[in-house]
């Protein structure tokens, strides 16, 4: 199973970059000097295949001295991040490291509790939580639901008096949390219990299990139907890869689309390590992306995605960025910016006469690619809005085509891209000092 990257080790996330740092003056004087036209030739020009998307970015849109200088500081940088991935996540790509972690023993304790008797009374399953988890559920649940052969929801605030939505007495409720302290999860706890249990004099311990870390509020195997856990040092915004994949997976009785989304998620990580420099994606975006918002100050970052089944994707990618590099930086520079995002066909009006006049954000637009059939309307209106945004600073992340495979390495491709930017930006991208600490208010 590829689990989700846990933290590098921290000698390496702050890997010294004082050439970098002592550069950043001479590079803001630089980056002052008037941007050259970008065209959309050289934009289609500027572009890197990888097994399952193509990677397109303004190559004109940064001056090519700075992207070398970059390039080359950071590419030392790159590999001690990579190899450090690679020699402290045994639980993706080295399963004999499996119990270091503990998640092997209970990933095959999950898997059991799904092939039990007890769990085929239930014909659907309903996740409740917030942030990272519930972020990560969503993104699983609209990009590869339409595999699925039994129903998995997402609890939302709109859903808590649709109790026709779903029939109460063949439901799984999941409270997702790994510290079991915040408000929100007392607060979904409670209205499922008396929105959809009370009614029906069904008990907790009959229809609710949990995904927790030991030692959690919800660890109270006699309070719940079953409880599972998480790594403690595993963030859940990273948490596609983890046994919340399992779970949700392994009730839909979709075990092989889980696979190849984990083969794709691996099979980028590989292409990533054994990359060149200069041909990798997720460097070259974090690079752009230093360039914009830590050289030209801009304000705001954009995730688009044109197809419906990605439509998830930008909250995730929220939680990513936002929570991992939004803190203050060592270095002293800027780090991450106000990330939004918005499905791209609805999003275009407002969002085309706000960066027309402030031209304070750059853009991530994610689709498929235009030889494939399967949204032709979507691509058309994508193309379209490429077309009169390409002035603006953008990436494109053009998916080959809507596969588990590609949706792993897409998510994979993000967890790099925030591993790169907090090397760059000197900050822990593995900690929340902020929300543990309003966690800890709730208590």
């Amino acid at each position: 199973m590829r689990e989700a990257c846990p933290p590098p080790h921290k000698s390496a996330m702050h890997h010294p970059l004082p050439k970098i740092h002592s550069l950043l003056k001479q590079l803001q004087a630089n980056s002052n000097e008037p941007t050259p036209p970008i065209s959309p030739y050289r934009f289609k020009k500027s572009q890197i295949t990888t097994p399952f998307f193509q990677f397109c970015y303004n190559q004109q849109s940064i001056p090519t001295n700075a992207l070398n200088i970059l390039l080359k500081l950071t590419t030392p940088v790159a590999h001690t991040t990579h190899s450090t991935f690679y020699n402290s996540s045994g639980s993706i790509r080295h399963h004999s490291q499996f119990d270091t972690l503990g998640d092997s023993k209970e990933s095959k304790r999950l898997q059991q509790f799904l092939n039990s008797p007890q769990i085929d009374q239930f014909e659907s399953l309903v996740l409740a939580g917030s942030g990272g988890l519930e972020a990560s559920s969503r993104y699983l649940v609209s990009a590869l639901g339409n595999t699925f052969k039994k129903p998995v929801v997402v609890l939302d605030e709109n859903m808590y008096k649709q109790t026709a939505l779903f029939n109460s007495r063949k439901t799984l409720f999941v409270i997702l949390s790994k510290s079991g302290l915040t408000l929100e999860t007392r607060t979904l706890e409670q209205h499922i219990c008396s929105t959809f249990l009370k009614p029906l004099n069904l008990l907790p311990q009959k229809h609710i299990m949990t995904l927790t870390t030991r030692g959690s509020p919800l660890d109270n195997p006699d309070h719940y139907l079953a409880c599972f856990y998480l790594p403690k040092k595993l963030p859940g915004r990273l948490g596609c890869s983890s046994l919340l994949g399992t779970l949700i997976f392994g009730f839909a009785r979709t075990h092989r689309t889980f696979t190849r989304f984990l083969n794709g998620a691996r099979s980028y990580d590989s292409f990533l390590y054994t990359t060149p420099a200069r041909q990798n994606p997720a460097l070259l975006h974090a690079l752009t992306t230093f360039w914009w918002r830590s050289l030209k100050a801009y304000e705001a970052w954009g995730i688009l995605p044109y197809t419906t089944q990605l439509y998830e994707f930008p909250n995730l990618a929220q939680h990513l960025l936002m929570e991992g590099l939004g803190r203050s930086s060592e270095a002293g520079i800027q780090t991450c910016p106000f990330v939004f995002g918005h499905r791209g066909p609805k999003s275009f009006h407002w969002l085309y006469e706000w960066i027309s006049e402030t031209k304070r954000a750059f853009l991530d637009v994610i689709g498929v690619q235009s030889a494939i059939k399967d949204e032709p309307i979507n691509m058309n209106i994508c193309q379209h809005h490429i077309d009169l945004l390409l002035p603006t600073p953008m990436t494109l992340l053009l998916l080959n085509k809507l596969t588990p495979e590609a949706f792993g390495a897409l998510i994979a491709h993000y967890e790099w891209l925030t591993t790169y930017l907090s090397t760059l930006w000197q900050c822990d991208a593995f900690s929340q000092p902020h929300t543990d600490a309003s966690k800890r208010v709730h208590t």
